[in-house]
């Protein structure tokens, strides 16, 4: 790929690549990356990937590699998604992507953890849905002030879940593992969806002292076990507000 210092974004469809190196490093200004339909598993050998720091946007769907190159410094990126299969680690701990916004990596099959998202306090989207290896969501992500939109859905492995931030509109934990959610959820005047439909796992909900305040749609499934169903006995001040309450089975 021959060096061009001007452009800016490039839309990269990826069908019949020949494992030659991706060199966009050299494109200084590059801030919007989009690569679509990644053979990830085609490929005999690891490809060579270099990326630009000027990275405000990147979107790559099925990224073939376990994390970002390890030169790549993630300080401007803004968004990111990748979706599907081989992200492990997407950089090192020491690497703070404090401009960050957006982060998706739903199917990403190999996560165990959640990448360091410490000082990435303007992040306001986190999508991990169908990461079925991911077992613990960090305590600071309630210091994360900007976070309206939290998807762990399908996220099989997650046990527990730290205390949310007070901003938190959107969380989604259907079908994840989820074993007991943190009592300050159940008083987040500003969620207006919290779906917990089909977690076979959960053990508890809030006492009957606790008023739920969501304000939007609230999805709720009984434990059901080997054709069983042991109902979880639960009494819930709804806010008039709500639009939406699903208590399916």
């Amino acid at each position: 790929m021959h060096e061009t210092l001007n452009v800016e974004a490039i839309l990269f469809n990826w069908y019949d690549h020949e494992e030659r190196p991706l060199n966009f490093k050299l494109m200084s200004n590059l801030i919007m990356l989009i690569v679509h339909d990644s053979p990830i598993f085609h490929f005999k050998s690891t490809p060579s990937i270099d990326l630009p720091d000027s990275l405000h946007y990147l979107y790559w769907w099925g990224y073939p590699l376990e994390s970002l190159p390890l030169k790549f410094s993630p300080e401007n990126l803004v968004d990111l998604h990748m979706p599907c299969r081989q992200v492990k680690k997407l950089w090192k701990e020491d690497q703070r992507p404090v401009n960050l916004q957006v982060l998706n990596l739903p199917g990403s099959i190999y996560l165990t953890e959640v990448p360091n998202l410490s000082r990435s306090l303007k992040i306001v989207n986190i999508d991990l849905s169908s990461c079925r290896r991911l077992v613990e969501i960090p305590w600071y992500f309630q210091d994360l002030d900007s976070l309206t939109h939290l998807c762990l859905r399908g996220c099989t492995s997650l046990k527990y879940l730290p205390e949310m931030p007070t901003n938190i509109k959107y969380l989604n934990l259907s079908e994840s593992g989820i074993k007991e959610l943190p009592q300050s959820i159940w008083s987040h005047e500003n969620i207006s969806y919290l779906n917990i439909s089909h977690c076979n796992d959960l053990e508890k909900l809030p006492s009957n002292m606790c008023k739920l305040k969501v304000s939007g749609s609230f999805y709720l499934a009984h434990n059901c076990n080997h054709g069983q169903c042991s109902c979880l006995h639960y009494q819930l001040e709804m806010s008039y507000a709500i639009t939406s309450c699903s208590l399916s089975r």
